[in-house]
């Protein structure tokens, strides 16, 4: 939103005050930029610019609901801005309010069919809710309109997955790969797919590559560790989950890998500690009780057992038919 222009004699003054906020916006100085565009709204109250200004400082701050409020009123004094459509959908999906982001965005795509970023923040939202058909629908006009999109392929790629369309997944996240070879994520992902394959060699190779990129990157540890306890590579898979650990020590997937290589070792009090600091974390991780369940049946405790697998069911957990 935010850019240095001078238009004409009549707007420089207004520029200058423009730029002043825009210039504190782009240094992060956000509750500088707030006080100047507030200061701004007191002489010009009428400009929409500086309405989608302030909204865009609101959003930086995590002030959503002030920020939706600052939108609607540009949307009041110039209802064909397509980018303010395009905020307000991104600050709604924020909130987790999907249908109204999705109007937002759908909004911005009828003002101009060509707005790549409405389509792929609308893919997004549809991805939320599981509707990967339709965020693959999206995706790929944003990869129609721009065919070196490497976000684009990534995220088409990920809904690919969730379908297990397996081929169609590893096409776009290699394609993801070509176009920006430090794509971390999209060796990360590109490594989930081959754990679902079984290939857990190339699975590391991607976990390996994405953490040479980024060696905090807590997910890619998390994932290696799971590929080297399915080939029972425990050591190592231990050494992967504390490093996740202790990059984030709040992350429940790490302690529930954790558990699942204790109970493969036979050391059972420290899976059942691991998966109920799972738990402690996130109250609904159904696969931290079916963890909990599976260490009490091999412990011969069968009561327990059912106890925590009628936990996790509860939570939605089904079990796969044997």
């Amino acid at each position: 939103m935010f850019g240095w222009v001078k238009k004409n004699n009549e707007e420089e003054k207004f520029q200058k005050v423009f730029n002043k906020i825009g210039k504190c916006f782009y240094n992060e100085e956000y509750d500088k930029a707030l006080e100047e565009v507030k200061n701004a709204l007191k002489i010009y109250p009428d400009r929409y610019e500086l309405w989608t200004g302030k909204g865009e400082i609101e959003s930086a701050l995590g002030n959503y609901n002030q920020a939706i409020d600052d939108y609607s009123r540009t949307i009041e004094l110039n209802n064909t801005n397509v980018l303010v459509y395009n905020n307000r959908g991104f600050t709604y999906n924020e909130l987790k309010n999907y249908d109204k982001a999705i109007d937002d965005y759908s909004k911005a795509i009828e003002l101009d069919n060509n707005y790549a970023q409405a389509y792929n923040n609308r893919g997004i939202v549809y991805f939320e809710l599981q509707n990967y058909n339709k965020a693959i629908e999206d995706y790929s006009k944003v990869i129609e309109l721009d065919n070196n999109d490497a976000v684009a392929y990534h995220n088409r790629g990920l809904a690919y997955y969730k379908q297990k369309d397996y081929d169609r997944a590893i096409n776009d996240f290699n394609r993801a790969i070509v176009l920006d070879n430090n794509f971390k994520d999209a060796y990360n992902n590109r490594g989930n797919v081959y754990v679902d394959l079984q290939n857990y060699d190339k699975a590391i190779g991607d976990f390996s590559r994405a953490i040479e990129l980024n060696n905090n990157y807590k997910e890619a540890y998390g994932n290696r560790g799971n590929a080297y306890c399915e080939l029972k590579n425990y050591e190592r898979a231990i050494e992967d989950f504390n490093r996740a650990i202790e990059l984030d020590n709040n992350y429940a997937l790490a302690y529930l890998g954790l558990a699942r290589v204790y109970d493969e070792l036979k050391l059972y009090d420290k899976a059942i500690l691991d998966c109920n600091k799972a738990i402690e974390l996130d109250k609904n991780f159904k696969e931290a009780y079916v963890g909990l369940s599976i260490t009490y049946t091999n412990l011969n405790q069968p009561e327990k057992a059912e106890e925590y697998l009628q936990k996790a069911k509860e939570l939605g957990y089904e079990p796969e038919e044997e």
